[in-house]
């Protein structure tokens, strides 16, 4: 079960919290070499962090969305 939706800019993590993708400054992410997963971490102008844990297909959606969001471009490479 996903730890996060997407709404239109918007990743709903849970019940917790919400916030724009178009607010991250940058990204940062890493394998989880035992399960596969990617641990990654929304950077804010702030020096804020939200993380969230996604598998390959996940982190593809949400790459695509911050890149539009920060170069109008959605043509990401794939991991």
């Amino acid at each position: 079960m996903k730890e996060y939706e997407i709404i239109d800019n918007v990743i709903i993590k849970g019940g917790s919290y919400w916030f724009n993708v178009a607010k991250v400054d940058f990204t940062t992410r890493r394998m989880n070499d035992e399960t596969g997963e990617y641990w990654v971490k929304f950077h804010f102008p702030s020096g804020k962090e939200i993380r969230i844990i996604v598998d390959g297909v996940d982190l593809d959606e949400i790459l695509n969305l911050f890149n539009f969001n920060n170069n109008g471009d959605d043509n990401v490479r794939h991991l």
